[in-house]
């Protein structure tokens, strides 16, 4: 790519586009709505009044931003602030309230501080538009959080979540992903930092 090229693309993105390249070979600008791809997926594949959730709230910037560009009717945050890996509780903690002062403002949010396995038991099957994974991403839990999940979502709706980087065996979040689509029959689409797999029907096995 030539510099002049990297410096539209990169004006381009600092103003909210991306350049794309078209059937004709001609380029236009695209708005790009959030920096998840995931989101933007959702944004461009669902429409009504849509419910979702997220796992993984942190200090609720993402939230925030769901809540805006999808303008979900109803939005789950779930997060149980602990600490875990190498994010100390002190530091958990200070999330915790960022994301109490940024969320509350909304009246469609319900927060569930909560691990993701005990906010999935109080959720319906088959209730929810769309759900965010961006809690822990090593491989363990980001399995889990699909399992806790997957039968939430309604025929049509979309399971998207954060974090995968390489697309490589030894990257946690991608082989839970993979090994959930491969043994499940299902498309999972990937375009760092972001996964999503579109729930067409439930082919659980």
């Amino acid at each position: 790519m030539s510099k002049i090229k990297q410096i539209i693309k990169k004006i381009s993105l600092m103003g909210g586009y991306e350049v794309i390249k078209n059937k004709d070979c001609s380029h236009s600008l695209k708005k790009i709505y959030i920096k998840r791809p995931a989101i933007q997926f959702m944004k461009e594949n669902l429409f009504g009044d849509l419910i979702g959730a997220e796992v993984g709230v942190y200090t609720g910037t993402n939230s925030e931003k769901i809540i805006k560009v999808l303008k979900p009717k109803k939005l789950y945050c779930i997060d149980p602030w602990i600490a875990y890996c190498n994010h100390a509780q002190s530091t958990m903690k200070g999330c915790k309230e960022q994301a109490i002062k940024r969320l509350s403002k909304y009246p469609k949010v319900e927060i569930m501080e909560m691990g993701s396995k005990k906010a999935s038991e109080k959720i319906e099957d088959n209730s929810l538009d769309f759900i965010y994974v961006d809690g822990n991403h090593e491989y363990e839990s980001v399995k889990k959080d699909i399992s806790y999940w997957w039968d939430k979502i309604k025929v049509g709706g979309v399971m998207g979540g954060h974090d995968i980087e390489t697309r490589k065996p030894h990257d946690g979040a991608f082989k839970a992903v993979a090994e959930f689509s491969v043994k499940n029959n299902l498309d999972v689409y990937c375009h760092a930092p972001d996964w999503w797999i579109v729930k067409e029907e439930l082919k659980l096995i």
